[in-house]
């Protein structure tokens, strides 16, 4: 049987408070690699997945940078094959330079900042949500589906946000 580890970034507290929603999150990756380990199909379909024995080593980003870099070199110490996360572009994009400048595959399953989407400068980097670039065009086609002549919206101040066209 071959084996791997997984570096899980994974957004748990902020500022020392404890996210719960994101811990039922890190849970939730738990019992789905728990299920690939014991070839339990009902929930998480194996695939090319079976026969492979799956580790995890979870680390918390904190939901910012510099923490975000701590848990990825920590899980890299640890011995990660793979990185999956972090949740926040922001916590991404360092990440992601670094995984390209080791080789290692990242696949975030939150970010969605559209410079993310360059593999010149971020080979190893991919994503399971789309990206931003796809929000500002799919907000205006909707407005513009209701007739309505004024849109709000409401963002974070991350440099990423600043990527969005409407």
């Amino acid at each position: 049987m071959m084996n791997a580890t997984i570096g899980l970034l994974l957004r748990i507290t902020v500022d020392g408070t404890p996210l719960v929603e994101f811990q039922a999150a890190s849970c939730a990756a738990y019992l789905a690699i728990r299920h690939l380990n014991e070839g339990d199909s009902s929930i998480v379909a194996l695939g090319s997945l079976a026969g492979i024995a799956i580790h995890a080593i979870s680390r918390d980003t904190r939901s910012n940078e510099v923490d975000g870099i701590r848990a990825y070199l920590s899980a890299l110490s640890g011995g990660a094959d793979v990185v999956i996360g972090a949740a926040r572009s922001a916590v991404s994009i360092p990440v992601a330079l670094l995984s390209g400048i080791n080789r290692v595959p990242t696949v975030s399953y939150w970010s969605s900042a559209p410079r993310l989407s360059n593999t010149q400068v971020y080979p190893y980097f991919g994503r399971t949500y789309p990206s931003d670039a796809l929000l500002g065009k799919q907000m205006m086609k909707t407005a513009t589906w209701y007739g309505w002549r004024s849109l709000g919206v409401v963002r974070l101040q991350d440099d990423e946000w600043a990527e969005v066209r409407l």
